[in-house]
């Protein structure tokens, strides 16, 4: 559960900061920092979610962290949501300015566009530092998750499977040298034997 929210605000964190480095949307200036924070505080923390979520069963205190995780998460998706609102509010009024600049002609038009934009600015403005500030509190709230999860002493997903990978490998290679063992003994019975030898006596074999 913890999981799929952390990953679907990663995706979206992805995005908003791709449009603001692009330049496609410039919303929150000075807002890239906090937002690749946070991402790396999701990923790290991500990384043992999968730990987590089987231990919360044995171990209450990791059922709480989790909980806290939710919280911060959900709260997280709220602000997203925001400023992804904050994005089509600003998109749809410099669509409208360009419109009605293209009628420039029409005098009541434009002082009906320029206080319609001074009204918008301003509360983009108020919206721009609200979205700011929550982004930051937020970070500071998932900074002290991030590093409560060591009290915890949880695996990492990755490392895991590395592990796992190892002992898979070892297992295989133990597997092959049992098989060439077993099959020296068999060519060495058959030598004794005579068998080969008496069939194919140009063969040898290097053992």
């Amino acid at each position: 559960m913890a999981e799929a929210v952390v990953s679907t605000i990663l995706g979206q964190l992805a995005t908003l900061l791709d449009q603001q480095v692009g330049g496609e949307v410039r919303l929150l200036l000075g807002v890239d920092e906090e937002v690749k924070k946070l991402t790396s505080n999701f990923q790290t923390i991500k990384s043992v979610l999968e730990d987590a979520e089987c231990k919360q069963f044995k171990d209450k205190a990791v059922g709480v962290w989790l909980d806290k995780l939710k919280d911060v998460s959900y709260d997280m998706e709220d602000v997203l949501d925001e400023w992804n609102t904050a994005i089509q509010k600003l998109r749809i009024m410099e669509a409208e300015n360009a419109s009605n600049a293209s009628n420039a002609s029409m005098l009541v038009t434009k002082v009906c566009s320029l206080m319609s934009c001074f009204r918008l600015c301003c509360r983009q403005v108020v919206t721009r530092h609200d979205i700011a500030k929550k982004i930051k509190d937020l970070n500071q709230a998932l900074d002290v998750i991030a590093m409560e999860r060591n009290s915890f002493h949880l695996s990492s997903t990755d490392a895991t499977r590395e592990i796992e990978w190892e002992i898979t490998t070892s297992f295989e290679h133990e597997s092959e040298i049992v098989v060439r063992d077993d099959d020296k003994k068999k060519i060495k019975t058959l030598l004794l034997s005579g068998v080969v030898m008496d069939q194919h006596p140009s063969l040898s074999f290097p053992l």
